[in-house]
């Protein structure tokens, strides 16, 4: 059975991080008090701020604390010479200010590109980036929001820096393309079935001696996840926190993927690992 390798290690982590420039930044931006060094966000530290609704991610609706732990994670992709680092599913964009050359890769204006396609008069011109739709004239903008009621990009929360929606299509025209890329809590919004099938898809973006990031929560698949399939794998509607463990190692052992950190910890309830996943996988081509 796949074991975890180089899991979080709260003290060793602690004592070195600090001595970085990106935690000198942080802790400028947030004071001490206000970083999270624990593995998860436990009640009394995932403290919503009301005032700050920048994005609709839970990472920027608690924007008055900053979960320094997820970076134990970023640092090997740090530690090579890349020209740029991605963050894809970036959300808000939080991380922006403490990567050097980060670039956000978001797919939250989908929702206004999807909706603007269904009502689309066939003399309208057709956009594909954000910046197509803020250069549509002023009165097909105007019949989108006051008719259509279409979404606007403050609506929808788009604060990346280029637009990526990760599906079959972004996997074939992206392949070997990044030399570093993480995605954190973005691409588990499919069944429990496709768990392999995202991780290789995430791993062949990345370029040969390029390194990259995934973390997803174990919760959202299962609730894509059918009755039939469950029954077919575990032979119960409802396993246990074993069953799953053990199935994600199984599925992880087949990927061939040199591994530099796998952190699968199913321990603690869904809820608290909204932010950064219960399933760290850290990988180098």
């Amino acid at each position: 059975m796949l074991e975890n390798l180089n899991s979080y290690n709260f003290e060793l982590f602690q004592t070195t991080f600090k001595y970085s420039d990106i935690y000198q930044q942080l802790a400028a931006d947030f004071e001490e008090e206000n970083l999270v060094w624990d593995k998860f966000f436990t009640p009394n530290k995932l403290q919503i701020d009301q005032k700050i609704k920048r994005g609709h991610t839970p990472r920027a609706q608690c924007s008055n604390k900053f979960t320094a732990s997820v970076f134990y994670y970023l640092l090997p992709l740090l530690k090579i010479e890349y020209d740029y680092i991605y963050d894809l599913g970036c959300g808000a964009n939080l991380f922006k200010p403490y990567i050097p050359r980060l670039v956000g890769i978001g797919a939250e204006w989908l929702h206004i590109k999807n909706g603007y396609e269904k009502i689309k008069d066939a003399s309208w011109p057709n956009i594909t980036l954000p910046q197509d739709f803020d250069n549509l004239p002023s009165m097909i903008k105007s019949e989108c929001f006051m008719i259509h009621n279409l979404p606007t990009i403050d609506d929808v929360g788009f604060y990346g820096d280029i637009y990526g929606y990760f599906d079959e299509v972004y996997v074939q025209q992206n392949t070997l393309s990044f030399q570093a890329i993480f995605s954190i809590c973005a691409l588990h919004f499919c069944p429990l079935s496709q768990f392999k099938k995202i991780v290789l898809d995430f791993a062949s973006l990345v370029k040969l001696g390029g390194k990259g990031f995934l973390a997803l929560n174990i919760q959202r698949m299962i609730e894509k996840t059918s009755t039939q399939f469950l029954v077919q794998e575990f032979a119960t509607p409802t396993p246990t926190l074993l069953q799953y463990d053990q199935y994600l190692r199984k599925e992880l052992s087949t990927c061939n993927l040199e591994f530099l950190i796998i952190d699968i910890d199913l321990s603690m309830p869904w809820y608290f690992t909204d932010l950064n996943g219960n399933i760290r996988l850290v990988f180098q081509k």
